[in-house]
């Protein structure tokens, strides 16, 4: 999956886009994320994509960790910490 994550991201970022003169405009690198969900119900986990975000807010930057289990948990209020795979 973080392959397919890269490559995903190579090519948008090859394209036009705001991608770094917006969200990466202070480090202008990019960090990328997945992480893999499996809960006790589910037969097979679920993969979650995430990257940094660097906005000009007093808050600074949001992790690409932080911001993938923000998505896992917005997508799946119920989450435990037992469900996530290392």
């Amino acid at each position: 999956e973080m392959k397919l994550f890269k490559q995903s991201f190579e090519e948008t970022v090859s394209g036009p886009n705001v991608l770094k003169s917006v969200w990466l405009r202070k480090s202008n690198k990019p960090v990328l994320s997945v992480l893999m969900v499996k809960r006790p119900d589910e037969e097979q986990p679920r993969l979650y994509r995430g990257m940094n975000v660097e906005v000009s807010l007093p808050t600074g930057s949001l992790c690409a960790e932080r911001n993938v289990i923000g998505t896992a948990l917005a997508a799946d209020p119920g989450l435990r910490r037992e469900d996530f795979r290392m």
